[in-house]
């Protein structure tokens, strides 16, 4: 949600789920008090509700001027998601690794300020894996030789259900996350085993004891 420097018509907008009503408010607001860190931080988190990821990370890097711990905390978490959607969209993998390396730099910055935010340090460690992946395939396709055997690749279904997972987690949606994944089928669960990993730890879930 956002925080309390904000008009009542703009917070029951974005309490509605009216992002972009909400959006057009706060930034209103924004053009009346530019140097409010707070009403920067509720416009770019009305933005990225919106999908309007570019002005969403505009305004959040407006409201890394704060001089508020916790608010600044709140900022580079956002930054991090809004980075990461970035590099989702990016029209090619380099992009997206530049992209992605800014995620992990401000959930870095986040977990400087809180280093006990469990949802900064499970989103910076999936981004990280999607990252060295990613990286790990460019690096085959400009090496062809080198490359290992082929890895049974997910169905159509395992995709679009680690697609749904990845924005539930980005919403802080674990157990829908996991309920996502754990529904696919054995060999689709069997490829995505070390992202069920990283759910299961966040979760606190261990796996059902043997006979």
């Amino acid at each position: 949600m956002p925080l309390a420097a904000s008009s009542a018509s703009a917070l029951k907008a974005y309490a509605k789920g009216r992002f972009d009503e909400a959006r057009r408010e706060y930034e209103r607001l924004v053009e009346k008090h530019p140097d409010d860190a707070r009403l920067r931080f509720n416009a770019g988190t009305a933005a990225y509700q919106a999908g309007d990821l570019t002005t969403a990370t505009n305004h959040l890097m407006g409201a890394t001027r704060s001089t508020d711990p916790a608010l600044l905390q709140n900022v580079y978490y956002n930054l991090g998601n809004a980075f990461y959607r970035l590099g989702e969209n990016a029209p090619a993998p380099p992009a997206a690794i530049a992209l992605w390396e800014q995620a992990l730099q401000h959930y870095d910055s986040a977990l400087k300020l809180d280093a006990g935010d469990g949802d900064a340090r499970f989103n910076r460690e999936f981004v990280q894996q999607r990252l060295e992946a990613l990286k790990q395939q460019q690096q085959q396709s400009q090496n062809p030789s080198s490359e290992p055997p082929p890895k049974r690749e997910p169905s159509e279904a395992g995709r679009q259900a680690k697609a749904q997972a990845d924005a539930a987690v980005l919403r802080k949606e674990y157990h829908r996350a996991y309920e996502l994944m754990t529904a696919l089928s054995e060999s689709d669960q069997a490829y995505y085993a070390d992202y069920l990993k990283r759910l299961q730890d966040v979760l606190g879930l261990v796996d059902p004891a043997g006979p």
